[in-house]
């Protein structure tokens, strides 16, 4: 309740003033966080986030300030109307934090989400288009290789249907490249 009056007052701004926007995913974990730092509801979810980055106390009354990556990604919004997004690593976890405040007297709305396998994931696809792009580049420069080694030859060899046959072989050689390069 305390969000949707937020939202019918004003629009959600970041602590710079630039519009704010995040969606709920499958996975979140949800905690509503009093005015002076106290978690009042944290969902099941976030619960077993917390516990994942480390956490071994009860979630429920704790201080923002003590949950992993909760002081910079909590505490500076409690008391206002801004939203804050913090990606926070701690033990091997990446968890990313998007909290809203909900003014003077109600403290903060936080999603939580455990993103560590997703950075996973996203670093093994980095590596592998790298790969990708370093074999397609190599792949390049060894078809143009086999042209400049055909053009040699053709320079060497006085008969014409054998020059011919050099040029014929190049030219496929380089319709190669130009078809592997797109």
């Amino acid at each position: 309740n305390h969000l949707v009056e937020l939202i019918c007052t004003q629009p959600l701004l970041t602590r710079a003033g630039k519009p704010f926007a995040t969606t709920r995913r499958p996975g979140d974990g949800v905690m509503h966080v009093d005015r002076s730092g106290i978690v009042l509801y944290p969902s099941p979810n976030a619960v077993a986030i917390m516990r994942r980055a480390g956490y071994e106390q009860r979630v429920r009354t704790s201080r923002a300030s003590e949950l992993p990556g909760g002081g910079y990604a909590i505490v500076p919004i409690l008391g206002t109307t801004q939203c804050l997004e913090y990606e926070a690593d701690v033990l091997g976890r990446t968890l990313l934090y998007r909290a809203v405040g909900l003014g003077a007297h109600y403290g903060a709305l936080v999603l939580v989400e455990d993103r560590t396998e997703a950075k996973r994931q996203e670093l093994a696809l980095q590596v592998k288009d790298a790969t990708i792009r370093e074999v397609h580049h190599r792949v390049k420069n060894n078809l143009q290789t086999v042209a400049s080694l055909l053009r040699m030859q053709m320079r060497r060899v006085s008969s014409g249907e054998a020059k011919d046959a050099l040029q014929e072989s190049m030219d496929r050689v380089s319709s190669m490249a130009a078809v592997h390069e797109l």
